[in-house]
């Protein structure tokens, strides 16, 4: 049995912006007591970005963790992209020096089971970003290693 209270009728903290520092706003506010909700403007956000690569057995003694490289790794779900389609990530990864692996997974479950075509892996198996071929691969690359668009 699971024991559920009802939300507060008058939240007393809204915090626009589901990225870091708002996340981290809402946590320490938690912390302390304070209720609090978080939005996100954005239509486009991924939730899964900022979390942790779901983990998945490729096979048997075989993790896909096993395979994410020593920097980012560029995860490609081919029944969704076709096993060519980077979106012009890997050239900007080149292009800036940023170390890429690239792991194709075939079959129509995993982009199920991450809920995207492609998606970019940080070296701490963090998701720094999940989608469709990017428009803009070269500003996609720089955000993801902190440089900014």
């Amino acid at each position: 049995m699971s024991t559920r209270t009802a939300p507060p009728a008058r939240i007393p903290v809204l915090i626009a912006g589901g990225g870091p520092v708002g996340l981290a706003a809402a946590m320490e506010l938690n912390l302390h007591g304070v209720s609090c909700a978080v939005i996100e403007p954005r239509p486009d956000v991924n939730w899964l970005r900022r979390q942790r690569l779901p983990h998945r057995w490729i096979a048997a003694g075989d993790s896909v963790y096993d395979h994410l490289g020593t920097g980012f790794t560029l995860i490609r779900c081919d029944s969704l992209t076709g096993k060519d389609d980077d979106g012009g990530l890997i050239a900007a990864a080149e292009e800036f020096g940023v170390p890429l692996t690239v792991l194709d997974l075939d079959g129509p479950d995993w982009a199920e089971h991450f809920g995207a075509a492609l998606m970019l892996v940080r070296p701490d198996q963090h998701v720094s970003w999940s989608g469709p071929p990017p428009a803009d691969p070269r500003a996609l690359i720089r955000t993801a290693v902190g440089w900014g668009s």
